[in-house]
């Protein structure tokens, strides 16, 4: 612990006011299983190497969403500055999962340019991908931002497990 909690109230403030969750769900989710999922990550902010890959999987309407959400919040106030989530291979649900990026997470769309979801605060997280376009590697990344401009702010990629979109990101990190 003893980081921020910027990006987990902004969050749970969504959850609470826009998708009702009751308290109760809000804090097991908060004290157990985001708790749980947080402790098998590694500490960023420390100079030791680590690897570490998750998975989520669940049945339709089971809360997933919630989960990885809660997490990458989490992960953000810990420190964490590059993530990723890989979508499967499905254009339209990577486009929906990007929907839901941007509403509990980043708080802008950037196709229709308005504030979605958390909304927009004193700290924004850079997405690199849009509902519009998986990564391109393109001067904008999808967007206004360069890769290289923004290493204070987590930078969010939403992307398909596509060999070619890979390769794009890892040839853009690379420079």
């Amino acid at each position: 612990d003893g980081y921020s909690e910027y990006y987990w109230q902004r969050y749970r403030n969504y959850l609470e006011t826009q998708k009702h969750f009751p308290p109760k769900v809000l804090e097991t989710l908060e004290n157990d299983t985001l708790a749980n999922l947080m402790s098998y990550l590694g500490n960023p902010n420390e100079d030791t190497t680590f690897s570490i890959r998750g998975l989520v999987v669940g049945d339709v309407q089971s809360g997933k969403t919630s989960n990885y959400l809660g997490l990458l919040s989490k992960a953000a106030d810990a420190g964490y500055k590059v993530i990723f989530i890989l979508t499967g291979t499905i254009e339209s649900l990577r486009k929906q999962t990007q929907q839901r990026v941007e509403e509990g997470f980043v708080g802008f769309d950037s196709v229709d340019g308005v504030d979605v979801g958390v909304g927009r605060g004193i700290k924004m997280p850079k997405a690199f991908t849009s509902k519009a376009r998986d990564f391109t590697a393109g001067d904008n990344q999808n967007t206004t931002y360069k890769i290289s401009d923004y290493s204070s702010e987590p930078m969010i990629f939403v992307v398909k497990k596509n060999v070619s979109v890979l390769k794009k990101i890892y040839s853009s990190l690379k420079k």
